[in-house]
């Protein structure tokens, strides 16, 4: 779209005279006869999100392909979800924050740009107890949002949804899985997509 604006032909009315158009009303003027909208967009990026999976190895059926890890997570075929494996997180050790995986995205991903984010996790043993998972998700501005993954049931698998615990606005650089109760947990098929 061209616009061609002559300021001298641009003229406003003053108790009945006409007075030439001053350049200070020039952007209220132009808001006006462009909208404001669209000179709001003028220059603005087009969000162009990525496709499909954005985790690595999220099934754990590579090892520790994508992942780091502290000393007591480990690669299980004793109870997963799908394929052959699964991670296990025992907190046992002093200090328990050593059962933890955490995954840096190769390529960030706006949040608006997130299609589907899951994960399932599994517990073989302690019926009455409560098993807890927490999971950080850490944005490229250093700030992060954590969700708590609480459940009591065993020898099921759970399903959980992390999307509507995003924060708007923010871009995703790194998933951190850890175990916060005293019990074996498996977590299987963590899935992160994009809309693209």
């Amino acid at each position: 779209m061209s616009l061609h604006i002559d300021l001298r032909c641009m003229l406003k009315s003053i108790a009945g005279r006409q007075v030439p158009f001053t350049p200070r009303q020039f952007p209220i003027r132009l808001s006006r006869r462009v909208g404001l909208r669209h000179m709001q967009s003028i220059g603005a990026k087009r969000l162009v999100c990525p496709s499909g999976e954005q985790i690595v190895n999220g099934g754990f059926e590579n090892a520790w392909t994508g992942w780091e890890h502290g000393i007591d997570a480990y690669i299980t075929n004793a109870y997963k979800r799908s394929g052959t494996w699964s991670l296990g997180l025992t907190a046992y050790s002093e200090p328990e924050n050593f059962a933890w995986v955490k995954q840096t995205l190769t390529n960030p991903i706006p949040v608006a740009c997130v299609d589907e984010f899951k994960l399932y996790c599994h517990a073989d043993w302690y019926p009455s107890t409560e098993k807890k998972l927490l999971v950080t998700i850490g944005y490229t501005d250093a700030s992060t949002t954590q969700v708590t993954v609480s459940f009591y049931e065993t020898y099921v698998w759970h399903e959980k949804d992390l999307k509507p615990y995003l924060s708007a606005g923010k871009t995703i650089k790194y998933v951190r899985i850890e175990s916060l109760a005293f019990a074996d947990i498996n977590v299987d098929d963590v899935t992160l997509t994009g809309k693209g």
